[in-house]
């Protein structure tokens, strides 16, 4: 399932989770107005975090994907890094951690927008 997410001065989240299934809407129309995302590394499906971010830079998304991983040793990271992913949350997330992340992705992606 997917869920749009209103935060902070309209910043548009979508939170990727439950079935990774490759369908219409993830083919790129769900996606283009997210300006972070968020995804479980290890999902059901048939594609899993890795994929996903693999898939949606493939296909034009240039917005912060963040990934949830129970696991954060050097080798998810670095995985995460190859896929397109730019940061990667420790399970349990506690909200000051994703305020951290919102804060620290976002500015840094708005940064290299003026840059380009």
């Amino acid at each position: 399932s997917y869920t749009c997410v209103y935060v902070c001065m309209c910043v548009y989240v979508y939170v990727h989770s439950g079935s990774a299934e490759w369908s219409d809407k993830t083919e790129g129309s769900l996606w283009k107005g997210a300006n972070i995302i968020f995804t479980d590394i290890n999902m059901p499906g048939s594609i899993d975090g890795l994929m996903l971010g693999r898939i949606l830079r493939k296909i034009g998304i240039g917005c912060p994907i963040v990934a949830v991983s129970a696991r954060g040793d050097e080798k998810v990271r670095l995985d995460c890094a190859q896929s397109g992913i730019n940061e990667v949350l420790l399970k349990p997330v506690a909200k000051t951690w994703v305020k951290r992340i919102l804060v620290k992705v976002l500015t840094d992606h708005q940064a290299s927008k003026i840059v380009e």
